[in-house]
């Protein structure tokens, strides 16, 4: 890490408080989250990110005026006592704190640890969760104050069809090194020339205008032929001048160092991918208005938007559901016809089904 600590890093999805999970196991995961920070803390730093499933609102996640009474406290509680700070937080979900995200501000309070959202930047604030009831912030990066400074970037990425969670994106500083400190890449500049039709007649009225000049350049090469390259040299300046208003653009470019390139992950080829078999037309188009929808929703998270999207995605999903239905019935009806009437024309399919399963793998 930044400051020579180890990371600890908590990937974590908690059930709704209302889930059979609670009924199955007699436990309360608050209470071992609690614990386990608790014993990394001492090791190095601590990060919890993930699904929580409660919501805090406008509520601090710190105690407030927290000092101790001189009076009451001997010597030792003092030394080692590190009150709350104050730390501004802002978010968009506003709504009261639900049972959930009462727990939250307890784990923040009694642990010592501080919800990131809404205090790296307004991309940090947003939403992370939407379906047809409403919008809320239940996802959460979870660390403690003195940790803030090994955060690089922390922002929650938009809306996907993949799922009704927004990704929270974080990016940790590495042990000893900055990123100027370890990338070597370079930024270069180079002009780019492309002709337009549309600055034809732009570039013929220029022409025009400083052909008295270039008249003159011609003429003088027969009266002083020893500065010949000096003339030539200044007439092809005068022609590029005029041509390179119109057709000069500047492209700046990065040339890739070794760090960054090696970086980079490797991809296996994207291979095109079919349709479902019970895709049709219909389905297609409903898939095509559901995307458009989300990403207006990203673009603008208001509450129309947000209606339009989840109507969207149903019909999308209603549409899609029923035509898998139908088509995986008639599937069976006629496999089951096959048994009956055509056996072997039955096991031929089941072998190119094994062997088609078996190329894929």
């Amino acid at each position: 890490m930044f400051d020579s600590k180890d990371l600890y890093l908590c990937a974590i999805y908690m059930p709704p408080d209302n889930n059979v999970f609670y009924r199955k196991y007699d436990l309360d995961v608050f209470e071992v989250l609690q614990e386990q920070i608790e014993h990394y803390s001492v090791l190095g730093n601590i990060a919890v990110i993930g699904d929580l499933n409660g919501r805090i609102g406008l509520e601090n996640d710190f105690i407030m005026q927290d000092n101790l009474n001189v009076f009451n406290c001997n010597e030792t509680d003092l030394l080692n006592y590190e009150p709350d700070l104050p730390s501004k937080r802002t978010t968009e979900d506003i709504k009261p704190a639900n049972s959930f995200g009462r727990k939250i501000l307890n784990l923040c309070k009694s642990s010592g640890i501080r919800v990131c959202n809404g205090r790296f930047g307004k991309k940090s604030e947003t939403f992370t969760f939407q379906n047809k009831n409403g919008c809320s912030i239940i996802d959460y990066l979870l660390l403690s104050c003195d940790s803030f400074s090994i955060v690089n970037d922390f922002v929650i990425g938009d809306f996907t069809t993949f799922s009704c969670h927004a990704p929270l994106k974080v990016v940790f500083k590495l042990k000893g090194l900055t990123l100027n400190e370890i990338c070597t890449c370079k930024t270069v500049k180079y002009d780019c020339y492309k002709w337009n039709e549309g600055f034809k007649d732009d570039v013929k009225r220029d022409l025009a205008a400083n052909s008295d000049k270039v008249n003159e350049l011609m003429n003088s090469l027969s009266d002083e032929p020893r500065n010949i390259d000096e003339i030539v040299n200044n007439i092809n300046s005068c022609l590029s001048d005029i041509v390179n208003k119109y057709t000069k653009t500047e492209v700046t470019k990065v040339l890739k160092c070794d760090y960054c390139n090696s970086s980079k992950r490797t991809y296996k080829p994207i291979h095109t991918r079919q349709d479902k078999p019970w895709i049709n037309d219909d389905c297609k188009q409903l898939y095509i208005e559901y995307r458009r929808s989300l990403k207006q929703f990203n673009q603008n998270k208001c509450e129309e938007n947000r209606l339009i999207l989840n109507l969207a995605k149903q019909r999308f999903k209603r549409t899609e559901n029923s035509l898998k239905r139908r088509y995986k019935k008639q599937r069976g009806n006629m496999l089951s016809s096959m048994r009956k009437n055509k056996s072997k024309v039955l096991l031929s399919k089941i072998q190119e089904t094994k062997k088609g399963h078996t190329k894929q793998h």
